[in-house]
């Protein structure tokens, strides 16, 4: 089942009708398609996802960032095959004393490839998905102005109601910017020291 950020029955709810399930099940899943990208995140929440990163071979760098976040746990990490422990998740990143470049014969300029299974995003029934959940009913709402055409749209040319929904999330610029604001990457500040 692909993500949905709402059910049917909130969709329901807020429209005052009854609807096909399998219909409102499709519009709020490309909804939640929407909203996630606007937000730059896969938000809903991921058991064992997959990741493989390739950390900056300049610098010796003690950080790495992960692809998703909020990121609640890491395993499984091989840093170009090899499976390493001494590793720290802080706030979404991996920190390691002796840096990721440390494995094997690794030369500067050289790609080092890090992989391993993160779990990340909100579980479901989340305070924090709520500006989520409110987003994607208000772009289904916005784009289901004749209920038996976004029916049949739906069902014949999911293209056309994606469309339609992406049409809505870009006429809410204010919107967009909450959800990349709310759940997208954060800026990490610098402090800058003169001797």
């Amino acid at each position: 089942m692909a993500d949905q950020l709402c059910t049917p029955e909130d969709l329901a709810s807020l429209l005052q009708m009854d609807l096909d399930r399998a219909t409102a099940e499709l519009l709020i899943e490309m909804g939640t398609a929407v909203v996630q990208d606007a937000a730059g995140m896969r938000i809903v929440e991921v058991i064992d996802d997959p990741f493989t990163v390739f950390p900056d071979t300049d610098v010796r760098t003690h950080w790495l960032q992960l692809p998703e976040i909020p990121v609640t746990e890491v395993k499984d990490v091989t840093v170009n095959g090899v499976a390493v422990t001494d590793y720290t998740l802080v706030r979404g990143r991996l920190w390691r004393r002796t840096g990721w470049l440390s494995i094997g014969t690794t030369y500067r300029g050289q790609p080092v490839e890090v992989s391993g299974l993160s779990s990340h995003g909100y579980p479901e029934g989340s305070q924090d998905l709520q500006l989520a959940r409110g987003s994607v009913l208000s772009i289904i709402k916005g784009a289901y102005d004749n209920p038996i055409g976004a029916s049949s749209e739906a069902i014949d040319d999911y293209k056309v109601t994606y469309a339609d929904l992406e049409a809505q999330m870009a006429a809410a610029p204010h919107l967009a910017q909450s959800l990349r604001t709310k759940y997208g990457r954060r800026n990490r500040s610098i402090r800058m020291t003169t001797a």
